[in-house]
């Protein structure tokens, strides 16, 4: 049986690294910064 593989966004992909450390680093004004231009399919993907 094949494992389910979860379709990833290749705009949340690219730019995850970057969105971990800002999350990581509890930075929501940049983060949201960010994220506010996305279109909101692109949002939910993230989340």
């Amino acid at each position: 049986m094949e494992e389910d593989k979860k379709y990833i966004n290749p705009t949340v992909e690219l730019l995850w690294p970057e969105l971990k450390e800002i999350i990581k680093n509890k930075n929501w004004n940049t983060l949201k910064n960010i994220i506010s231009t996305w279109y909101a399919p692109d949002i939910a993907d993230l989340l």
